[in-house]
């Protein structure tokens, strides 16, 4: 009687079941979250706010308000969708793939080099209006180092992903995989599974 009251065992001898992810799994970076709510308000809506006030009282920003419309919606969308996107793929592909992360300090170097450049930006793009003489030329290169260090978080997070994916042929018969099999593979190598 009690062999039929206890759960059914799955047929492979799979140590790590798709519904019960190991501990080997990274968790949740929550400071993304934080610093995407910082940045879409800070950055995104008191920019905004000090975009129209500079509109509505004829202060003349000159060329640089086009650079403060380009930051307000560069920190707006890229904070928001950035901040968001990237902590929920970091942590459900690999759980989903049933391969962790090999880098376990990944993500907080992702959100290290993402703060870092969405401050960078930010903090040069405000001083640009007021900057005269060698100063241009310096918030020019802030600026330029900011995308420098965006774009290397960009191929950090890639690279990351990508040796999840690689790496999820090699357990290719866990449960959940047939699922999310369209993202890791194509609908073409859909069919192979």
């Amino acid at each position: 009687m009690n062999d039929l009251m206890q759960s059914p065992q799955p047929d492979s001898a799979n140590k790590n079941p798709a519904n019960k992810p190991s501990r080997r799994h990274i968790a949740f970076e929550v400071r993304f979250i934080w610093w995407g709510l910082f940045f879409s308000a800070a950055g995104g809506f008191l920019l905004a706010a000090l975009i129209a006030a500079t509109q509505s009282f004829d202060f003349i920003l000159g060329e640089f308000l086009f650079s403060y419309i380009q930051l307000h919606g560069f920190l707006q969308i890229t904070a928001f969708t950035g901040c968001f996107i990237l902590p929920v793929s970091l942590h459900f592909i690999p759980r989903l793939a049933g391969v962790p992360i090999s880098r376990r300090r990944a993500p907080a170097q992702i959100l290290a080099l993402f703060v870092a450049s969405l401050f960078l930006r930010m903090i040069a793009s405000l001083a640009l209006p007021f900057a005269k003489g060698i100063f241009i030329e310096f918030t020019f290169a802030v600026l330029f180092f900011s995308a420098v260090i965006f774009c290397t978080m960009i191929l950090y997070y890639c690279v990351i992903i990508y040796t999840v994916i690689k790496n999820v042929l090699q357990v290719a018969k866990r449960p959940a995989l047939p699922q999310v099999a369209p993202f890791f593979y194509g609908h073409r190598r859909l069919a192979a599974l």
